[in-house]
């Protein structure tokens, strides 16, 4: 009696992450309608009631890994501050910033049933998560682009935040129909069309005659784009 009641206390897997990770595979096979709570507790190794101790249902556990994905997604901006060659040009960082955002899509393809479904729930809390995302990503470039006005080698006749917006949202749509199939070099063909198109749109210098970030990173860092 005494070993079995030593094993019915050996320790669960990492609960929150495991049931999480096994959510993510069932929601993209066989899909979120189709799974049960016990399905995933099944499949992460744990009980229902730890799956009940840490989410309130099965829609808390698919809120929550939209949250950590639109979350991650909005990091990106902050991980390319934190790893700025100041050597890099200023066109080098857009191309980056657009690379990684359409990286990070297809690294987590699989999510993409479980975020449809998110976005047709009212509660799901997707439409503040992306709304914060947007705000993060496009900011970033914001940045970027108003800092070089103070090097005057952005086009005098174009309204920054305006065209900033406006490039954002034609990056946010290519990346919307971007396929979860796409080839490395395929992202980097993309990547460098809509970092051309954005550099033509603002600055008045070609490309191979941008500044490195050094000369805009104090600026950039510290200066939020109003």
């Amino acid at each position: 009696m005494l070993s079995s009641a030593r094993a019915s206390t050996q320790p669960e897997p990492e609960s929150p992450t495991a049931i999480l990770a096994a959510a993510r595979r069932l929601f993209h096979s066989p899909g979120y309608s189709v799974t049960r709570v016990a399905d995933i507790a099944h499949e992460a190794g744990v009980s229902r009631a730890t799956v009940y101790n840490h989410f309130a249902d099965k829609k808390s556990i698919l809120y929550r890994l939209v949250r950590d994905y639109m979350a991650g997604y909005a990091q990106i901006g902050e991980r390319l501050k934190a790893g700025i060659d100041p050597a890099e040009s200023v066109y080098e960082l857009l191309r980056n910033h657009i690379r990684d955002a359409m990286l990070w899509r297809i690294e987590n393809a699989d999510l993409r049933p479980a975020i449809e479904m998110a976005k047709q729930l009212p509660t799901s809390g997707w439409k503040e998560a992306n709304e914060a995302a947007d705000r993060a990503m496009h900011g970033w470039i914001a940045d970027i682009h108003h800092a070089c006005t103070r090097l005057d080698i952005t086009r005098p006749d174009i309204d920054i935040s305006f065209a900033t917006g406006a490039l954002y949202s034609m990056i946010e749509a290519t990346l919307s129909t971007l396929s979860t199939s796409a080839s490395r070099a395929h992202v980097d063909r993309i990547t460098e069309q809509l970092t051309l198109l954005q550099w033509h749109a603002i600055y008045s210098i070609p490309p191979d005659q941008a500044p490195v970030a050094g000369d805009i990173l104090p600026v950039a860092l510290a200066t939020p784009a109003s």
